[in-house]
């Protein structure tokens, strides 16, 4: 397929499932809005299962037609349809696209259980204590020093259904054996890219959590039939050949259909009751993995990492790439050559709290991607030697503190989020007004698009609320009540504490764009993208604000939980 035609239909198909979701340009901002709304009652149904760019297949055989594929579960005869799939679709600029239909059962995420391993290793069943078992996928180490090690699998396997203290993750769970779910304990749940449920959209783009191996763990970064990785790779393209290990499969091989795929899959949360989550760039597959496989690593035909497992139905498989999970989490897999690890030197500490390692290395001079250097200090952050805060009369911070003071308190102990955090957040996203509310392009309703539309006073998207607090029943009024957005912005705060380690300027730009990625405009100081792109506005206002809680502090106005960076760096 021609690649300008290839490109072009991705973004026809990113138009009819996700609106002008910041995919498209400005001037198809109109006709991509138009298309979603009117493409609805179709496309949202529970047949869909997902949406890419192939070649339309008439008897059997290929035409060789590009064309929008609409895969469903079944295909049914059209008096059986409520809303039939239309042979092709017109844009309101005139531009006509072909669709095709093919069948590929119904996506689901894929569990089941396996037998107890020491020492553990890819491939091995692995569990959150209250979900069924899925597949170790991958040994993992922090990229910074000092390094830590962690399993990284789907956040359907390892990451549990709602915030609780309860985080172990097992290999495997015994649940009717509770000496034998002692001796299977191997580390902690720690953290989640948290996955946006909708039944409208494809806000998604991966499925994966990390748990902290205990120090009393031993394992092995070698793979089973494959040995020890040689790297890692974002090439993917059609007929490639990728294999996997999973726990249940063991070793198996698929060939990628689709590596554009936009697909909706079907998770059952804590009551068994399914509800649905949006992929985009996600990748199609012929099927290589049955429930249990969940978490898989995939691998290219060179033993390079290229993605992870999260799903499939009777006769296909889908991944979703591994690079950005990486780098959102700051992690890497170990590649080196080795053999089976005596029990690792990490000790099982704390995860929620910012650990003295990493409080030094915030007070020491550091960057990002060439960036300025910046640094904390006992009086605020410095960057060019320089602590810049509000000129004269401190206003919004003290007017913040005295109005949600408990609630800040309450969500910074419960979260163990540095306090000044969530107040430098509050003033940054909302101003301390807790009616605001921002409905991004592509918004259709609470119900239908919960994650296009953000409210409360930390600006938190209802569907981030809803996976940050484990509850499905977050609404727009709910986030309206202080209590409500503070904790759930909390929370989120806390899920991106592996890429933030509690520094403000990442904290405020992970917060705002949802990672920390390079920006090198010129008028970016800090060099990580944030919105508007290509300015430092959103971080400089942030900091701002943080400076201003130190000097606020500094006067003796609050009383100050053990976590803020302000009463530990002045102890």
């Amino acid at each position: 397929m021609d690649k300008k035609v290839k490109h072009r239909l991705n973004r026809l198909a990113d138009m009819l499932c996700d609106g002008a979701s910041g995919v498209v340009s400005k001037g198809d901002s109109k006709i991509a809005n138009e298309a979603i709304i009117r493409t609805g009652e179709w496309l949202n149904s529970s047949d869909v299962q997902g949406v890419g760019v192939a070649t339309k297949v008439t008897g059997n055989e290929d035409s060789g037609k590009p064309c929008i594929t609409i895969y469903v579960n079944s295909k049914k005869p059209l008096d059986e349809l409520s809303s039939p799939i239309p042979n092709s679709f017109k844009f309101s600029n005139g531009e006509v696209v072909d669709f095709d239909v093919e069948e590929i059962g119904e996506l689901e995420a894929q569990n089941s259980f396996k037998e107890y391993i020491r020492p553990v290793f890819s491939g091995l069943s692995v569990a959150h204590h209250d979900r069924p078992a899925g597949t170790l996928g991958l040994i993992v180490r922090s990229k910074l020093p000092p390094h830590r090690h962690f399993v990284m699998s789907c956040a359907h396997v390892i990451a549990p259904y709602r915030q609780s203290n309860e985080s172990q993750v097992y290999q495997p769970y015994k649940p009717n054996d509770s000496e034998q779910s002692l001796r299977a304990r191997i580390g902690k749940f720690v953290a989640a890219i948290p996955l946006n449920y909708s039944p409208q959209g494809y806000p998604n783009y991966y499925d994966v959590a990390l748990a902290e191996l205990s120090g009393n763990i031993s394992y092995s970064t070698k793979i089973p039939y494959v040995g020890a990785l040689k790297g890692v790779s974002a090439r993917i393209s059609q007929n490639m050949l990728v294999k996997a290990v999973g726990m249940v499969s063991g070793r198996t091989a698929g060939q990628v259909i689709n590596p554009n795929f936009r697909a909706r899959i079907n998770y059952s949360d804590a009551q068994g009751n399914k509800k649905t989550a949006g992929f985009r760039r996600v990748v199609l597959c012929t099927r290589y993995g049955v429930a249990g496989d969940s978490g898989a690593a995939i691998l290219n035909s060179k033993d390079k990492l290229v993605g992870i497992h999260i799903g499939g139905s009777s006769s296909h498989s889908v991944f979703c790439r591994i690079i950005p999970a990486l780098n959102q989490f700051g992690v890497w897999p170990i590649t080196e050559s080795a053999t089976e690890i005596e029990a690792n030197s990490v000790s099982e500490t704390n995860f929620t709290v910012a650990t003295p390692d990493y409080l030094l290395t915030l007070v020491e001079p550091h960057s990002v991607f060439n960036s300025d250097p910046w640094y904390l200090t006992q009086s605020g952050l410095s960057i060019d030697n320089e602590i810049n805060g509000s000129l004269g009369a401190l206003v919004t911070v003290p007017r913040v503190i005295e109005k949600y003071d408990a609630n800040i308190k309450a969500a910074s102990e419960f979260y163990q989020v540095p306090y000044e955090l969530i107040v430098a957040t509050i003033c940054t996203e909302s101003g301390g007004n807790p009616e605001v509310t921002r409905e991004e392009p592509g918004f259709v309703s609470d119900h239908m698009t919960p994650h296009r539309i953000s409210t409360g006073l930390m600006q938190t998207l209802i569907s981030t609320a809803r996976e940050s607090l484990g509850d499905d029943a977050i609404s727009r009024e709910q986030l309206m009540q202080p209590n409500i957005s503070i904790r759930a912005g909390a929370a989120f705060i806390k899920q991106q504490f592996h890429v933030t380690a509690f520094d403000p300027p990442k904290v405020a730009c992970a917060y705002n764009a949802g990672g920390i990625y390079r920006n090198n405009s010129a008028n970016n100081r800090w060099k990580m993208r944030q919105y508007p792109i290509g300015t430092s506005k959103h971080a400089d206002r942030f900091v701002m604000w943080f400076n201003d809680c130190f000097r606020f502090f500094a006067e003796g106005h609050t009383t100050l939980p053990e976590c803020s960076l302000y009463r530990r760096l002045n102890k």
